[in-house]
């Protein structure tokens, strides 16, 4: 199973979708997550790339980008992996991972910390947080 994660630092710009473009054939993921999209999946033509690399792909963008920063999207190929999101808010994404192939569970969380400065203490609590969450419970 391959796991990957980028902050693309934006996703309209031809640059960053060839760029994602050739992560994505070279490391052929299972799962992917997008950080600093800035952009919503409607109108982003990096997922539209994605869906035509792989037509097996969910894609599944679970917060929207101000314009300036932020957005986060997380995709995966159902044909490999199965997916039950737990959480998501503007900087994480919780859910439970099952390998088709191999019928291994584990949770994950993808996380994207704070990025000022002066809020990065934040990240950390957030992590301590979301670590004490038992999700069978959910």
């Amino acid at each position: 199973m391959k796991l990957l994660s980028w902050n693309c630092q934006g996703s309209g710009k031809p640059k960053t979708v060839r760029a994602f473009k050739k992560l994505i054939h070279d490391n052929r993921p299972d799962v992917v997550f997008v950080m600093e999209t800035k952009k919503t999946t409607a109108n982003c033509k990096i997922f539209q790339s994605f869906r035509k690399l792989d037509k097996s792909t969910i894609v599944d963008c679970t917060t929207n980008g101000n314009g300036r920063s932020g957005g986060l999207a997380f995709m995966w190929n159902s044909l490999t992996i199965h997916i039950d999101i737990i959480h998501t808010d503007s900087n994480y994404i919780d859910f439970i991972l099952t390998c088709l192939t191999t019928n291994n569970v584990m949770r994950a969380i993808d996380i994207y910390g704070f990025p000022q400065h002066h809020n990065k203490f934040l990240t950390s609590q957030l992590i301590s947080d979301i670590s004490t969450i038992n999700y069978h419970e959910n």
